[in-house]
């Protein structure tokens, strides 16, 4: 065990550490809790861009200089580096921006504790400290000593780093229980994993004609964490030791090794992550995708908690389109997707092992996409039916990137008019509901005809083809690229979103603030070129990814830093 101890030569202190970020951080929400853009406080009509390929401003936003690594990346990070399965962000307590007392505890008793775990682990300690104690465990821990730091810090350690981790060491005996080679990699670890180097991502480049250009592991670092949402490995740091992340070509060639041809589970992680926050399954969105209710007797296929089998089955339908190489489009038409036995009742399909998880491929005229998902469906409902408005919103603010002005005052607990002759529909009563001036501005536009082709799906992402003893009408016309489309059944509106230029522009951007940590990040007119790229249907969503990290706007950080 190893010892408490004041006077152990490397614990970085919290006003160090503090003192390192004042100034420097900018924002430090982790890719998937970057704040969503404003929201005006008076109920407006947005208008779609004239030319959504436009791009006015060509210059990178501020970025910070220090960033402190996010409780995913921090997890992540320390599972590549001990080959242990842990989530040490448990002890931080919760995610804020900066170094508070609370959370600088925390890492301490993380590091602590996992440098513990790691030296009674035989298997991973034998991985990754590469040597034993025997003959000259002397010259073990300093080889271990220069890998693992290089990890660690993903970049080789200084020389004023190398001697304070050698004169800890040196003073093993003194720190640990018993001073054994396990106990003494024990500490490295430990220290290793409070100190600035690690939990800090550090971009420190001259400028020169207002841009800075990241040097090579700098560069790794930001590939790393952008496709994996954790540090570069041995072969990443060993291409920037050789220069070859200097070169936009050569970064290009590393994310190729790194997403793919077989699917890395850290990128698997990575997207879904991201596309968690996408579709704003985090955040202050994250009420429309949990604690969902329905009535049981109208939705026997409902059961308090399904709404985790209804994110996740979202997210394995995003991941699907990555396995099989498919495009943007494929996000909105594909027909594979993975079912529960609860999930299979509610699409009507057949289970085919009978339990857990299974693939099944669905009528992808009638299930085209991740918008016919019932995971997606069945979250954006109210008790007693599905929730047109709840659904358009969403795919006007979630899809597409359209600022919606927020509703008047109570508008959430209006109830519908009463069923009569004329109103028996949902439609029909939302739209009467709606015609008041002050709703007609978002919903008679924007809102409800986004809304109208997913009414062929009821509370819980059931497909129908009447509501109330009528035919259900989705017919809708709306305003896609700045010109006015006529869609009338889920297939077509897919297909419509799907070939669109908003959407994947919206998705480009939203890549980019979550892979920066900033609802404001942008690459200036790269994010066209991106979305232009992910437009094309012959270019896969793995392609995106290769072409986003090399980049060579990607690549280099505004003079300017975020304050």
């Amino acid at each position: 065990m190893l010892r408490s101890h004041p006077m152990r030569p490397y614990v970085v202190g919290l006003a160090g550490l503090v003192g390192l970020l004042a100034g420097c951080v900018g924002r430090i929400e982790s890719p998937g809790s970057a704040p969503e853009p404003p929201a005006t406080t008076t109920p407006s009509t947005p208008v779609a861009p004239a030319d959504p390929r436009a791009c006015a401003d060509d210059t990178l936003s501020p970025t910070p200089r220090l960033r402190r690594l996010a409780f995913a990346e921090y997890d992540r990070s320390v599972r590549d580096l001990l080959t242990l399965d842990v989530s040490p962000s448990t002890e931080l307590g919760p995610e804020v921006a900066g170094v508070t007392p609370t959370l600088w505890s925390g890492v301490k008793v993380a590091a602590s504790q996992v440098a513990a775990r790691f030296a009674a682990d035989g298997a991973a300690f034998a991985r990754v400290v590469g040597c034993g104690a025997t003959p000259d465990a002397d010259a073990c821990a300093a080889d271990f000593m220069t890998r693992f730091g290089r990890r660690a810090y993903r970049r080789p350690l200084t020389t004023e780093e190398s001697e304070r981790y050698a004169a800890l060491w040196a003073a093993r005996a003194e720190l640990t229980e018993t001073g054994s080679f396990e106990e003494g990699i024990a500490l490295l670890v430990e220290a290793m994993l409070q100190s600035p180097g690690f939990l800090l991502r550090v971009e420190r480049g001259a400028a020169v004609d207002g841009v800075v250009a990241l040097d090579g592991y700098e560069r790794a670092t930001r590939v790393a964490y952008a496709l994996w949402g954790a540090g570069p490995d041995d072969a990443l740091l060993d291409a920037a030791a050789a220069g070859e992340l200097d070169t936009a070509a050569g970064v290009r060639q590393q994310a190729l090794r790194m997403v793919g041809p077989e699917f890395d589970p850290r990128v698997a992680a990575m997207l879904q992550w991201v596309h968690a926050e996408w579709l704003g399954m985090g955040g202050a969105y994250a009420q429309f995708w949990s604690n969902t209710q329905r009535d049981p007797a109208l939705f026997p296929e409902f059961y308090p908690g399904i709404d985790a089998e209804f994110r996740e089955e979202v997210l394995r339908s995003i991941e699907s389109v990555f396995l099989s190489d498919g495009g943007f489009q494929a996000l909105f038409t594909g027909a594979e997707t993975q079912v529960t036995p609860a999930l299979a009742s509610i699409y009507g399909v057949a289970h085919p092992t009978g339990a857990g998880w299974a693939p099944v491929t669905l009528d992808p005229a009638l299930r085209p996409g991740i918008l016919s998902r019932a995971g997606f469906l069945g979250t954006h409902g109210r008790y007693t039916r599905g929730s047109l408005i709840y659904r358009g919103a969403f795919v006007q603010k979630r899809v597409l990137c359209r600022a919606i002005g927020a509703p008047p005052a109570g508008a959430d607990a209006t109830p519908l008019p009463e069923s009569t002759e004329n109103l028996r529909t949902t439609r029909q009563r939302i739209e009467a509901m709606t015609a008041a001036p002050s709703c007609a501005q978002c919903h008679k536009e924007l809102i409800n005809p986004a809304g109208f082709p997913l009414e062929f799906f009821d509370g819980i992402g059931r497909h129908r083809t009447t509501d109330n003893g009528e035919a259900v009408d989705g017919s809708a016309t709306l305003v896609l690229d700045g010109k006015e489309i006529t869609v009338d059944s889920p297939k077509a509106y897919a297909e419509a979103l799907g070939s669109s230029f908003e959407a994947p522009r919206c998705y480009v951007d939203r890549f980019i603030e979550y892979t920066f940590a900033d609802g404001a990040a942008r690459l200036g007119c790269e994010d066209v070129r991106l979305a232009d790229y992910l437009a094309d249907p012959q270019h896969s969503l793995r392609g995106f990814l290769v072409e986003l990290v090399s980049s060579p706007r990607f690549l280099t950080r505004a003079a300017e830093e975020a304050q």
